[in-house]
Parts: C-alpha cells; structure tokens; sequence
C-alpha cells in the first residue's frame, strides 16, 4: 500500500474506523505529541548525559498517542510522573530560587526551551481533546510534569 492514499485530501482522516477533521481535537493533540517526541528527540542528541531519558520518554509519548488513537485502552503514567515530580525536586535543590521570569538562554538550553513551549501547546491541546472525549487524569499530569522537567533541565545548562 502506497503512503498517498489521496483518502485525506478533503480535510478528513480515517482513523480507527472512523472519520475524523484533520483539524480536531484528536489529530490535533496526536500532532502536537509527534512534534513533542521529535523535540525530546533532538534534546536527547544534543543534551549530555540524558539520552537515557528521552528515550524514555519518548517511549512514554509514543504509547500515549497509541492510547489516544484507540490501540491501547487504558494508560498509566504515575510512575512516570514520580520519576518526574522526583528528578526535579532534586534539581530545584541543586539550583537558586527564581524570582523572575528568565530569558531564554543559548546553545543547548535554547533546544530546552523549544521543547518545553512545544509540551505545553501539547498539553493545551490535550486538555481541549478531554472536552471531547475521555483522556486518563495521568495523560494530563504527566505531560504537565514533562513541561516543568524540561523547564528546570534547561535551568541546569550552563
């Protein structure tokens, strides 16, 4: 089967039995996660030191898209965010207080930066999806944790 269908060029996409706007709440969280999973990507190449994590998270978003498109039921993301609420704490007590909006940096905490504007369009979009249809409570705690963890990684490039 070809990748052009041509089955999308009237502004609808076939998805799991059902037609669905390519501009809607469901393929417009699932995008903004692909973007967010590239932008974690690049981090993780760019980034010493925490390409173990990415990956992990990137596993962790690619099943939150599976479990948004239909393909998995149920999704349990607590661990992930203990994982998460923990590391930055660690960090928040490594780092001066903020008392202040900051700038965005250069170099690598500029990629930081991208990627933590890109989780919370995502998340953003996950919450207007959960007006629609039902999204698990972890989906949503985690993507916000995710943002906060990119934040305070950035913080922590020197």
């Amino acid at each position: 089967m070809s990748v052009t269908t041509k089955r999308g060029d009237d502004g609808k996409s076939r998805w799991m039995g059902r037609v669905v706007d390519k501009d809607g709440p469901l393929l417009e969280a699932i995008g903004d996660l692909d973007e967010l999973m590239a932008a974690v990507g690049i981090v993780g190449e760019e980034v010493s030191g925490i390409k173990k994590i990415t990956e992990k998270t990137n596993k962790e978003l690619y099943y939150l898209s599976g479990y948004l498109a239909g393909y998995n039921k149920k999704i349990d993301l607590s661990e992930s965010i203990k994982f998460l609420e923990q590391d930055i704490e660690k960090m928040e007590s490594e780092m001066e207080k903020l008392h202040n909006f900051l700038l965005p940096g250069s170099g690598l905490n500029v990629w930081l930066n991208w990627s933590r504007t890109v989780c919370r369009r995502t998340e953003r979009s996950l919450v207007t999806l959960a007006k629609t249809q039902p999204v698990e409570k972890t989906v949503l705690i985690f993507i916000n944790r995710l943002s906060d963890y990119l934040f305070m990684l950035g913080r922590s490039i020197k």
